[in-house]
């Protein structure tokens, strides 16, 4: 036989409330204190009431304790009611003790999909409405949503109070954003940890979808099984899944430019990625639009594979920012129907060359190989506009008026001239540093590199070779050129790119969080690539001039890598102009041409204020209400500079709606742990709760205040007659009893043979012989 395992469960939903046990020791105080006080004094007559009295003092005294008794419960009795017993004896079955609820709703992008009319952020949001709507008195609650950058708790503190939940959850909407799960629920797991130990039950409310729940990412899959483990230990997790079939969407999943920037002239190639999931039909078209009005539609006649793409060739008419955009037909899911890019047109590409090495004499300067080979004719304006200024004019120089800034063999750097780059590399500039024989090493590594976030990508270290000697050289590592300034060279194998001769450079050592672009075939970089803000710096360890090697005078490599790394420098600069949903935009402007408060144009045409973030010099403009896919435009007032735009698109990943599978939820996300899920719940269009959550009507108070009422009914018949009164009492019990167990009509029956039993007692008891007898110790009571 299987064995039943008894489970007695015993609480308080109010336990408060029992401080009123206390009053159970009035009658007992008042009893002490009002006992009356007599002296015994010997009288004849009394010799024969004692002998009468004798035969009714062992009833007289059961009386008084009974008596006592009533009046000590009925205070007793009515605290432990209101405190609100809580009694359950069951085999394994979940007790009716106040629980703490912790709501966590999925409010990403893929719960905005139509499920058979309705969308299941809908479904989610009626399952969590439902289960509020059946709290039972003493349950706390906590809401968490999973949607956004950041973890977000609605409701943070545990609250007993439904209506303030209700009330977030009618207000809640799903946002176009992708979920951080494992943040969010590490959140819920801190915030557990910190509350007293408890009946805890965890709803993860969502769509159950697979690229959210089972990431590609090992270390984000990880993260997210280890906090779900942590969280079994501290509460029951439930499982609610709004999905009833796995849904097809097709969705545009990216859209990326040849080039970030083209110049006046050129044409703007732009490519979209169309992806299919599950079987949902393809669309027949591929609508692009460029500020808005449509250039071309093109047709999606493809029916192999899941996957398509389509490009745009474009050339604009004129300079500035355009928005191309890639667009579907509306489908399940509508929010990742679209998707777009910011190209910025310009004139010319401006670079301000900072020559360390100043002489009269050509080609002796620092600058003029680089001036060379970027601008060949300085009196026809070409599509890089140089501009030369000695190592003495930088801190006047305006740098915010330049593309990229470039430091030729400058000897030394100033704290003042160090704060100056720093904050304009810090703003999305671009700085070259290139090395050189009237360079101090010394002042480079005391200014940008000593420092918590250091500017230096690499400190520089002692010169290796002789130049002066040039019998040894070194040449570039032709085996690798992943790097994009190397791209010319990528499959080019007659290019000379190794046979460039140096003959000094400076041994650098890389920062961790560095990257060497080039480097010599000894190992040593050539050219290191660090991130400093939102700009990029890259530092060349040899001189760009004849000084140190032929590299300056070898036109095959020199002049390709140059522009490759203009070409570069500018396109991180515009990588911040394509952004995720949720994500901050932030931008520079020169605080000279500000004149009041920078606003933000949103995808719904409305104008919001943006937060200026460093106001040193240079504004840093940020802006965080992007939760909306769309273009967004930053129009600083009062100003010539044009609007700038940024594209804000949503995370692919919330395109595919495949929802986990059983074995996919049981093996995988919970590995093996108990959870309960969406089988375990009753069958509906909303999910309901699950058996743990059931709500239930104890019935152990209603019958402690029932107790009390026939104790204060029967307290003064008892206090009078013991028979009337344990009569009364008994009659009022047995009704009781019997209607709890038989019904009405027996409850009728059980009350009229009590009463007439009652009748029958009271009359014995008035009409005995007994009946005559002096009651003292009645009239004690």
């Amino acid at each position: 036989m299987a064995s039943v395992t008894l489970v007695l469960a015993f609480g308080f939903a109010a336990p408060w409330l029992l401080w009123g046990i206390a009053l159970a020791a009035a009658p007992v105080v008042i009893h002490l204190l009002f006992r009356r006080q007599f002296r015994e004094t010997p009288w004849a007559a009394m010799q024969f009431l004692a002998a009468a009295a004798q035969r009714q003092s062992r009833w007289s005294r059961i009386d008084q304790w009974l008596l006592l008794l009533v009046r000590t419960l009925i205070p007793l009795a009515a605290a432990i009611a209101l405190a609100g017993p809580l009694l359950d004896l069951a085999t394994g079955a979940s007790t009716s003790t106040p629980t703490h609820r912790v709501l966590v709703l999925d409010v990403s992008l893929s719960t905005q999909a139509r499920e058979a009319g309705r969308s299941h952020w809908s479904r989610i949001r009626d399952a969590a409405t439902a289960l509020a709507g059946e709290a039972r008195p003493g349950d706390t609650w906590q809401l968490y949503v999973m949607g956004g950058a950041a973890p977000r708790a609605v409701i943070a503190e545990p609250t007993f109070l439904s209506e303030p939940l209700l009330e977030e959850l009618r207000q809640l909407e799903a946002s176009a954003e992708t979920g951080r799960f494992a943040d969010t629920l590490g959140q819920v797991v801190e915030s557990l940890q910190k509350q007293a130990p408890g009946r805890r039950a965890v709803y993860l409310m969502t769509d159950g979808q697979r690229a959210q729940w089972r990431p590609s990412s090992e270390a984000e899959r990880e993260q997210l099984q280890t906090t779900l483990a942590e969280l079994h230990k501290l509460a029951r997790v439930v499982w609610v899944d709004v999905t009833t079939s796995s849904l097809g969407n097709v969705a545009v999943t990216d859209v990326s430019l040849g080039e970030p920037y083209v110049l006046a002239g050129q044409g703007v190639r732009a490519s979209a990625t169309v992806t299919r999931y599950g079987d949902a039909p393809w669309p027949k078209t591929l609508e692009w639009r460029v500020d808005g009005r449509l250039v071309a539609a093109q047709p999606l006649d493809d029916p192999q594979g899941n996957e398509i793409r389509r490009e745009l060739q474009y050339t604009p008419p004129a300079a500035g920012e355009i928005r191309i955009e890639a667009a579907l037909p509306a489908d399940a899911l509508t929010g990742d129907d679209r998707r777009g890019a910011v190209c910025v047109v310009r004139d010319q590409v401006r670079v301000l060359l900072v020559d360390g090495r100043p002489s009269g004499v050509p080609f002796e300067n620092a600058t003029d190989a680089i001036r060379l080979a970027l601008a060949p004719d300085a009196a026809i304006p070409g599509q890089i506009l140089a501009t030369v200024v000695s190592d003495g004019d930088l801190l006047s120089a305006s740098l915010e008026d330049f593309d990229v800034v470039w430091l030729c063999d400058v000897p030394r750097l100033t704290e003042r001239e160090a704060e100056l780059l720093g904050r304009y590399t810090r703003d999305g500039g671009g700085l070259v540093i290139s090395l050189g024989p009237g360079v101090r090493e010394e002042t480079y590594n005391a200014a940008l590199l000593d420092d918590p976030a250091p500017l230096l990508p690499a400190r520089i270290g002692d010169l290796v070779g002789d130049p002066r000697r040039r019998d040894q050289s070194f040449a570039f590592r032709g085996d690798d050129f992943s790097h994009p300034i190397l791209a010319p060279f990528r499959g080019n194998p007659n290019t000379g790119f190794e046979l460039t001769q140096t003959f000094a450079y400076r041994k650098t050592f890389p920062t961790p969080h560095a990257r060497v672009a080039v480097a010599f075939e000894t190992g040593d970089p050539a050219i290191v690539e660090g991130q400093f803000g939102r700009g990029r710096v890259l530092l060349i360890t040899t001189a760009a001039d004849r000084t140190w090697g032929t590299w300056a005078v070898w036109g095959h490599t020199f002049v390709p890598m140059l522009h490759e790394t203009i070409r570069y420098l500018l396109s991180s600069q515009l990588e911040s102009r394509q952004v995720e949903v949720g994500k901050t935009l932030l931008t520079a402007l020169p605080r000279a041409q500000l004149s009041g408060v920078v606003e933000v144009l949103t995808p719904q045409d409305e104008r919001k204020p943006a937060e200026a973030v460093d106001p040193a010099g240079s504004t840093t403009v940020a802006f965080s209400e992007t939760t909306t896919p769309g273009f967004y435009a930053v129009d600083p007032p009062g100003t010539v500079i044009p609007s700038l735009w940024f594209a804000v698109n949503p995370n692919p990943r919330e395109s595919d709606l495949t929802p986990l599978s059983a074995s996919e939820l049981r093996d995988g996300l919970f590995a093996g742990r108990t959870v309960d899920t969406p089988a375990d719940l009753p069958s509906g269009d909303a999910p309901a709760t699950a058996p743990l959550d059931s709500p239930r009507d104890d019935p152990l108070p209603r019958w402690l205040l029932g107790f009390v009422l026939i104790l204060l009914i029967g307290e003064p018949f008892l206090a009078w007659n013991r028979s009337l009164g344990l009569a009364i009492a008994a009659s009022l019990l047995l009704t009781a009893g019997a209607g709890f167990l038989g019904g009405n009509l027996a409850a009728a029956i059980a009350a009229t043979a009590a009463a007439a039993a009652g009748v029958a007692m009271f009359g014995r008891q008035l009409w005995s012989p007994a009946a005559d007898a002096p009651a003292v110790s009645r009239e004690r009571a």
